[in-house]
């Protein structure tokens, strides 16, 4: 899916220095955001006609032109759009969305190399966008680069851990892959507590629902836990600057250690797997975390902690079903008319008790391995 992230800008007008009256300025900012409006509304027809006669008083102010560049592409006019941005990125001074846009444009126009290759442009004027290493990983990802993918969004996280979009795409493609579905999990559930009432964070539900119940299968004799099926100590990443060997940090890899572990004594005296056992399976799981002493061995996970404090506050059971619920909508429904209240309680508590994330207190999976400088 091509993502456009439109952001606007405080609108700041040059000081005037050919006569204009102060009344004049403050009317074309007002127009401008008239225009605003009204391509939010789709009639980006008639915000093009109001931006270009903002143009004629303010020749070259790059916030007008940004903005008719989006009317252009609201109004289907790629070319337009892409013929303005392509002048801006072009200045000595630029600014992110700049670059940010006119990949989207080309990602738009079916010119995904040219859209990584925007973005990239970008990245070296502005080397601290999150946003264009999220773009340029969109890119990627739509062309299934798996790989590059994951490198560009986890350095999205890494420069802005609380920016959620980057969390979904890792969640999609980790639990998507057939060895580290571990990975999507953690980045899943993260995704969904820093956009929580969103349609496709309430829908990332079903995908870790079914992700649970494809890596936890009953046996005769119990049951296999199968999220990290990759049990090596050595991981292996291909992104932007070459192929990069990563040695696990631990003698046991994370995924088999901190979560199939635990886990694998969390599902004990489970009969079946489903939306209700699930919910006692969490709460277990998070016990687990302190009877094997995980963070001792492995540090602290910022999920692992913020699911102690749900677990703590005596939510666990409506969070799960919170998390999980597009999974199995009936079951959800049923549980929350046996258990209105105590989900009331939960939500309310959830909405001031959210999850918090800084560049010291985040989670990367990357950061779980000592790399290895040896690239090829």
């Amino acid at each position: 899916m091509k993502v456009l992230l439109y952001i606007v800008l405080a609108f700041v007008f040059m000081s005037a220095t050919d006569g204009v009256a102060q009344e004049k300025r403050v009317s074309d900012e007002d127009r401008v955001r008239q225009a605003i409006k009204l391509m939010d509304a789709g009639d980006a027809a008639i915000a093009i006609g109001i931006l270009q006669d903002v143009l004629t008083r303010l020749p070259g102010n790059g916030t007008v032109l940004f903005e008719l560049a989006y009317a252009y592409r609201v109004n289907d006019q790629l070319d337009s759009a892409i013929e303005i941005l392509e002048e801006l990125v072009s200045r000595d001074t630029t600014e992110p969305m700049w670059f940010q846009s006119l990949g989207t444009n080309y990602h738009f126009a079916g010119d995904a190399e040219k859209a990584i290759d925007t973005y990239t442009e970008g990245l070296k004027h502005h080397p601290r966008s999150h946003l264009l290493y999220h773009e340029r990983g969109v890119v990627y990802y739509s062309e299934q680069k798996w790989e590059e993918a994951v490198d560009d969004f986890e350095r999205a996280i890494d420069l802005q851990p609380m920016y959620p979009p980057p969390y979904l795409r890792l969640a999609e493609v980790f639990i998507s892959s057939k060895t580290n579905n571990v990975w999507g999990m953690i980045y899943g559930e993260i995704f969904r507590n820093l956009e929580p009432t969103s349609k496709r964070s309430v829908a990332l539900g079903d995908m870790l629902y079914r992700c649970y119940l494809k890596n936890i299968k009953q046996k005769s004799n119990g049951f296999s836990i199968t999220f990290c099926s990759d049990a090596s100590i050595v991981q292996q990443d291909s992104g932007i600057g070459g192929t990069v060997y990563r040695k696990s940090r631990f003698p046991m890899p994370y995924g088999v250690g901190a979560y199939e572990m635990p886990m694998m004594f969390a599902v004990l005296g489970t009969r079946k797997v489903d939306m209700r056992s699930l919910a006692t399976i969490r709460g277990r799981f998070v016990e687990q975390l302190d009877t094997f002493k995980i963070d001792s061995i492995y540090g602290n996970n910022v999920l692992y902690d913020y699911q102690r404090k749900v677990h703590k506050a005596g939510h666990m059971e409506a969070y799960s079903f919170w998390l999980l619920q597009s999974g199995d909508a009936a079951a959800f429904a049923e549980w929350v008319a046996d258990n209105g209240p105590a989900y009331k309680e939960f939500l309310s508590w959830h909405e001031v008790n959210t999850l918090s994330l800084t560049k010291g207190r985040r989670f990367l999976r990357k950061e779980l391995y000592e790399s290895n400088s040896a690239t090829k």
